[in-house]
């Protein structure tokens, strides 16, 4: 599948939008700057890189990572987000409306150059002073996928509004299928978002009683998937180990009712039901020491992933036969206290992979694979290109 979309900007920056008063935008506080390696320059709209502000690697990496979605590119450009703000979450619109000006400067600008994202991280500093998320603005390490996190649940809190939900015929016949419909329906309806769909994917989990081999299911939405990177494993062998059945010892049965004493074990079972069109895939890096974990996870020469071996047996979902493909990463160097990151971006306008390592940005053959990968961004649909020409070994 072809990308067609284009990116529309309302003007090219100029000399005169880098001013630095407190009404300005982030679109008016744009700063370019020559970073191109020598070797590499050309002039390409859009491949900017974001000034590090001080120990702020983790946000520039995860905001490159989602500029370069198409389907994020889409919704920015046509103003659905902004079409269904929601003005009960005035804070999470700041950010939202923060975030959108900020793509606007990175897709306004040309190669060699970046953009200094004053404006955003104002508007951060305001949302999360006095929260639990005030550690993203005190200038120390963060983690990338908490930061990733915490952004998408901010941009869907804003966009969020009601919705009818309507069950098909199909899922009458499928008790089964017509109880996931209505789990999905009871929590996206009163706060469903254009970014619902685009994001959020549906687990089925399930216990299942060892003495009586009763089953009880229940649901769990979600919008990314941790696994452990395996020693010369794929992604695959790290996806199903992390969806490998779990024995529960003492598991208390509804069925059986059994005393405390006497209760039999039971067997948790968590598949697939429904993935979303972009699927956030995270590699827990370190383990409960705090010991990094540099096993490189073996990925596709094709760049092409079906996921259909993962899902309940029982789901009918369109997710479950289609493909996905990278689409950017989000690397991580150093330990669990520190490092620095970075982020891998394939252009759906260009055709191309970059590396965004703060206001540098790298033409790239390919994407780097190696112990340094953390997160992937994989999108639903056919692969663009290849991925694992270059790769490098774990230590």
């Amino acid at each position: 599948m072809e990308y067609s979309q284009k990116v529309v900007v309302e003007k090219l920056p100029s000399s005169q939008d880098s001013d630095d008063s407190e009404n300005s935008s982030n679109f008016r506080r744009v700063r370019f700057r020559n970073t191109f390696p020598e070797s590499e320059k050309e002039v390409k709209r859009g491949v900017v890189g974001l000034s590090n502000l001080g120990n702020t690697c983790y946000m520039n990496s995860v905001l490159q990572a989602i500029r370069h979605i198409p389907e994020w590119i889409q919704l920015n450009t046509r103003g659905t987000l902004k079409e269904h703000e929601n003005k009960e979450k005035p804070e999470c619109v700041e950010v939202l409306d923060a975030f959108a000006d900020l793509q606007k400067s990175l897709w306004a600008g040309s190669s060699p150059s970046y953009v200094y994202p004053k404006g955003f991280y104002k508007t951060l500093e305001t949302v999360v002073r006095g929260t639990m998320y005030e550690q993203f603005v005190q200038r120390t390490p963060q983690d990338a996928h908490e930061f990733l996190v915490w952004l998408l649940d901010q941009c869907y809190m804003a966009s969020q509004y009601t919705v009818d939900f309507s069950i098909f015929p199909v899922a009458e016949k499928y008790p089964i299928v017509r109880e996931a419909v209505e789990f999905w329906k009871h929590s996206f309806e009163k706060q469903y978002s254009p970014l619902t769909d685009l994001f959020f994917g549906l687990y089925r989990i399930r216990m299942e009683c060892q003495r009586c081999h009763t089953s009880f299911t229940r649901w769990e939405t979600f919008n990314s998937m941790k696994v452990t990177p395996l020693p010369s494993g794929t992604l695959y062998e790290a996806i199903q180990s992390e969806l490998k059945d779990e024995v529960i010892e003492s598991y208390a049965c509804e069925h059986c009712k059994a005393e405390p004493t006497n209760r039999p074990n039971a067997v948790k079972k968590i598949r697939i039901w429904k993935l979303p069109k972009v699927l956030i895939l995270t590699l827990k890096r370190f383990d409960y020491m705090g010991n990094r974990l540099n096993h490189v996870v073996g990925l596709e020469n094709s760049n092409t992933y079906h996921f259909t071996n993962y899902f309940d047996d029982e789901s009918h979902e369109k997710s479950k036969e289609m493909s996905y493909h990278i689409t950017s990463t989000i690397d991580h160097y150093g330990h669990s206290m520190g490092g620095h990151y970075s982020a891998q971006c394939f252009s759906p306008i260009y055709k191309q992979w970059y590396k965004y390592d703060d206001e540098t940005v790298y033409k790239l053959d390919l994407p780097y694979v190696g112990p340094q990968n953390y997160l992937f961004v994989l999108r639903q649909g056919t692969y663009e290109s290849q991925i694992s020409a270059k790769n490098e070994k774990s230590d």
